[in-house]
């Protein structure tokens, strides 16, 4: 899911697919945050992946793994459509 947040993602150059479809996710949540939309994106989870803050999308909150645990459960109560990816 971090990866998905990533602005500095593409191949052969930032921002190209390798293949087509690469960059969806990447693109919807870029549509999604100019629309109003709120991203939150775990820093572990970023770290895992070797990403930085400075390296996701212009929008995309950086949080804690217990915030990003503590917005789910909040934003759910409220009826929130909550579109969450692990990887294990």
């Amino acid at each position: 899911g971090a990866i998905n947040c990533l602005a500095t993602r593409g191949f052969p150059t930032t921002g190209d697919s390798g293949f087509p479809g690469e960059q969806n996710i990447n693109d919807s949540l870029a549509t999604f945050i100019a629309e109003g939309g709120t991203v939150y994106c775990c820093r572990f989870g970023l770290a895992l992946h070797g990403g930085r803050e400075e390296d996701l999308i212009e929008g995309v909150i950086p949080a804690h793994p217990l915030d990003v645990q503590d917005a789910l459960i909040h934003y759910a109560r409220k009826g929130a459509i909550i579109n969450s990816t692990y990887m294990v």
